[in-house]
């Protein structure tokens, strides 16, 4: 029976049926493979985290007001938490200021080092505030129109953030709203791999959907990522 049929098994079979099946079969194919290796990012960003020490270090990128940070730093590792937006920022404080082994940075990361546009998501279009304040990015996308909700933000490059946090991170999380296409350029660039990147596991949430311009450059750094033993990157955070 199919159920019983291993992931690797499935995950195979479904990549397989997207490639050769016609039209709407393929894409739902191509679906259920989507989902199924979200889960299984999930379980193995679970399954590291478990093997924390408090020698060990993480990044988080895109904190947000704090929901993984809270259960990182449960590790006894020592978590560096990135969050731009200001107003956000005073609620991840607000949630983290009793936690010893917590780094706070209010700002964002991205391939390089400046001030850059930050863009708010309108509240005409994303009336739920908590999804609103998740949809923040240091790119425009479509529901980004309101010129007034607009910022300037500082922003700090992925291997400064490495550095800050000892030159060696065990895991990073990144979930930045499409600014992490340029970060997994610079740790992809074409025709070879940067081995100088300073962590031994990352997980990605990627925004093609947001973004479509990035889906064929999405798909490339997929390619490249699952070829590759160490580090470990994972571009199906869910």
């Amino acid at each position: 029976m199919v159920d019983r049929l291993d992931n690797s098994t499935m995950a195979r079979i479904l990549a397989r049926a997207q490639v050769i099946l016609p039209g709407a079969a393929g894409r739902s194919a191509g679906r259920k493979l989507y989902r199924r290796r979200k889960r299984h990012a999930m379980a193995r960003f679970q399954q590291i985290a478990a093997t924390l020490t408090p020698d060990d270090h993480v990044l988080d990128l895109g904190a947000n007001v704090g929901e993984m940070t809270l259960q990182l730093v449960k590790t006894g590792a020592t978590v560096h938490a990135y969050e731009p937006d200001p107003d956000v920022f005073a609620d991840l404080q607000k949630n983290l200021q009793d936690v010893p082994n917590v780094r706070l940075y209010p700002e964002a990361v991205a391939a390089e080092a400046g001030t850059l546009d930050f863009f708010r998501a309108s509240e005409k279009l994303i009336v739920d505030r908590d999804v609103r304040r998740q949809s923040a990015s240091l790119l425009r996308a479509s529901h980004h129109v309101a010129e007034g909700e607009m910022l300037h933000v500082p922003v700090i490059a992925f291997d400064t953030a490495i550095a800050r946090a000892g030159g060696h991170v065990r895991l990073v999380k990144m979930d930045i709203e499409g600014a992490e296409t340029g970060i997994l350029n610079h740790l992809f660039p074409v025709g070879g791999q940067n081995t100088a990147v300073g962590f031994d596991h990352l997980f990605v949430e990627t925004h093609e959907r947001l973004f479509p311009d990035h889906q064929l450059e999405i798909e490339r750094l997929r390619v490249l990522a699952e070829a590759m033993d160490h580090p470990e990157v994972n571009l199906y955070w869910p």
